[in-house]
């Protein structure tokens, strides 16, 4: 297809290599002016009145587009004029349209808003905010919370972490709570590129470390498909700082020379598959995360696979925050003392004989 001023492709698969996500990337529409160097009018390109102020996209909103399997296209999602001007479409994607919509205009102007040339991706840090006290933060996370201009934060992230980033810095809520998703994985992905890709530097704050069980690897992943520059800042993990805040080694030469890592939530099939036979196994340490849910299902299996069933067990609920609680028994009545407490997430599991150590190692430990 083509028109006066620009001529256009269709990409009709989904290794769309400027929106990499599949179940977001049915078409990929990319513009490119007829002449090299020939400056794009702006009034050909803008919508004033468009979902995305601020941002290059299609000229045209009339056009009627159908993806491979005859479904129509929705809404615009993004589009960032790098060397080529490119569009990218997602079905169904009100929440992010609206929601992108509502940050970039609440977002101060950039230098050189204007120019097509300006608008270059902006770097992403994907930050490790550590397991909720601020003071285990490390140096390098702080440094760049202080600088930051626009964070997206997750639900695991501290008011007191969150507290260092400037006044003026905009805090953007992308958390996510066990089935209740404020944004799709996927669409948070995508927020990230679109803001980079508008110009916008993006501190991506995550609990913990982001790549252990906080879809970190995910994200980056996009970000290095999308050509978005980003760096990785790791920060304490739940486990780590749970354990040395309850008095609990995760290894120790007399009880555990193996230390095993797990994610307990429900997978689409509504199991826990887990290689129950390789977590059973004597003198190692098994830390669960997001497994409070599954509990009941955790310890019948690990049980059923051989671990004994007097094996020592904790739960850490709000591990290194002020109203943090331990609770310890045994992985047969870990269950019964989890409802008893009424423990809620996020509560961290920790499995094996380094739990016994607690008692001693407790009676030092200053009070909270």
């Amino acid at each position: 297809m083509r028109s006066a001023m620009f001529s256009w492709r269709i990409i009709k698969n989904n290794s769309c290599p400027r929106f990499p996500h599949k179940a977001y990337s049915p078409i990929c529409l990319e513009f490119r002016p007829p002449e090299r160097g020939r400056a794009v009018p702006e009034a050909a390109m803008r919508h004033q009145n468009g979902p995305f102020p601020g941002c290059f996209y299609m000229a045209n909103r009339a056009v009627s587009l159908m993806d491979s399997a005859g479904a129509g296209i929705k809404s615009v999602a993004c589009c960032m004029p790098r060397r080529s001007l490119s569009v990218c479409l997602v079905q169904n994607s009100a929440m992010l349209t609206a929601r992108l919509s509502e940050i970039l205009a609440s977002l101060p102007p950039l230098p050189h808003a204007n120019s097509v040339q300006s608008l270059t991706p902006a770097p992403v840090v994907l930050v490790g905010a550590g397991p909720g006290d601020p003071d285990l933060l490390t140096i390098k996370a702080l440094r760049a919370l202080q600088s930051a201009s626009l964070v997206l934060y997750d639900n695991l992230v501290s008011d007191a972490v969150l507290a260092f980033a400037p006044t003026t810095a905009q805090r953007i809520y992308v958390g996510k709570e066990s089935s209740r998703h404020s944004l799709p994985q996927a669409e948070i992905c995508t927020l990230m590129i679109c803001l980079a890709r508008a110009g916008h530097p993006v501190l991506r704050l995550k609990g913990g470390d982001g790549y252990i069980f906080g879809r970190g690897g995910e994200e980056a992943q996009a970000l290095a498909e999308a050509g978005i520059p980003f760096t990785v800042i790791p920060g304490l993990t739940a486990a780590q700082g749970a354990g040395a805040s309850v008095g609990i080694p995760l290894t120790h030469r007399d009880h555990a020379r193996a230390l095993v890592f797990v994610t307990g939530h429900l997978q689409d099939n509504r199991q826990v598959d887990l290689d129950w036979a390789m977590l059973a196994r004597p003198n190692q340490t098994v830390v669960i995360y997001m497994g409070l849910g599954t509990l009941s299902i955790i310890c019948a299996q690990l049980v059923a696979h051989g671990l004994p069933p007097t094996t020592p067990a904790a739960l850490i609920e709000r591990a290194t925050l002020p109203d943090e609680r331990c609770v310890t028994g045994t992985v047969a009545d870990l269950p019964a003392l989890c409802a008893s407490a009424s423990l809620k997430p996020p509560t961290l599991i920790i499995i094996g004989e380094v739990v016994s150590l607690r008692a001693v190692l407790t009676r030092t430990l200053p009070l909270p």
